[in-house]
């Protein structure tokens, strides 16, 4: 079962802790852009490497070595950042913009000055606040879609989301972010999404998704939010809730089919990559949730190699 886990930044040797999941989503969807905004109203992610600024001294320039490039500011996290763990994020906050650009990767180019009007705060510093967490590098594109792979991107995502001590009637800025760990690092744009739009629903703050001009992710997932909506659903499924208790009559020492576990072990099937979910309500007001993964589990003979104890995966 994929749910987001809490990391609790006041007990860091303590294991991340299930999120209950009565957040709801909040978000827009923004094909005509390709500029993430920072403003007084948005953090605004930075699609980090593990080692903050990524290939900013040497030839990388990508999104991170970009807004490290037009932003020098930020260099100094080079000087005074470690490595970051799967449960840490940093962030930059005050740092200026001096020049506007054109192009991308081989084709960045330096375009004109650029004036920064981002508001100052007490302290004179511009209020654009700016949090890098880092995604996995994927050889193989298949692997991200297990069960180890998507938590560990719930938590990174949610440890950079996160509130914490603001009282749960203040308004959160929202955060704005696009298509993390894509491109170079071979993520799926559609798994990233939901990722975030999970993290984000559950840290309460608004999200606003950059698309890059890709109209049919913009499209698709308008549609994915305006369900969500209409549906009041939250991170912690129901539905999946509910297949997954099945453990509970699961005897892992027979490793076999029941019609009363039958949900569970597709829903931990370790062979199984994707995952697509369909919800309808009859007039009576039934809900039928169903899912369809791929590829499908259930197959005798190899409950044991897919259907394994927690403490064993």
């Amino acid at each position: 079962m994929i749910k987001p886990f809490k990391y609790d930044q006041k007990h860091p040797d303590r294991d991340p802790e299930p999120i209950n999941g009565h957040g709801t989503y909040i978000d827009k969807w923004d094909e005509d852009h390709v500029h993430m905004p920072c403003s007084p109203l948005s953090l605004t992610v930075d699609f980090a490497n593990e080692y903050i600024g990524g290939g900013v001294m040497g030839d990388g320039c990508v999104q991170e070595e970009i807004r490290f490039t037009v932003c020098p500011e930020m260099l100094t996290s080079l000087l005074v950042c470690e490595v970051m763990k799967d449960d840490e994020c940093i962030f930059l906050i005050g740092c200026e913009r001096y020049c506007s650009y054109k192009g991308y990767g081989f084709g960045f180019r330096f375009n004109n000055d650029y004036i920064d009007n981002t508001p100052r705060d007490s302290w004179g510093c511009r209020m654009c606040h700016v949090v890098a967490i880092d995604a996995i590098c994927f050889s193989d594109r298949r692997s991200q879609f297990s069960m180890e792979t998507t938590e560990r991107e719930l938590i990174k995502a949610y440890t950079g989301f996160q509130t914490l001590n603001i009282p749960a009637e203040q308004p959160r800025v929202g955060v704005a972010t696009g298509n993390w760990g894509c491109g170079a690092f071979n993520g799926d744009v559609e798994l990233k999404a939901i990722i975030q739009l999970m993290a984000a629903s559950e840290a309460q703050r608004p999200l606003v998704y950059v698309t890059y001009r890709e109209q049919a992710l913009a499209q698709l997932f308008s549609s994915v939010w305006d369900h969500l909506i209409d549906h009041q659903a939250t991170v912690g499924a129901t539905a999946v809730k509910s297949w997954y208790d099945e453990v509970s009559q699961y005897n892992f020492n027979w490793g076999g089919f029941s019609m009363a576990t039958g949900h569970f072990t597709q829903v931990v099937w370790r062979g199984s990559q994707k995952l697509g979910v369909g919800v309808a309500r009859s007039s009576t007001g039934a809900v039928y949730v169903v899912a369809q993964y791929t590829p499908p589990g259930n197959y005798q003979g190899q409950f044991q190699a897919n259907v394994r104890p927690k403490n064993s995966c």
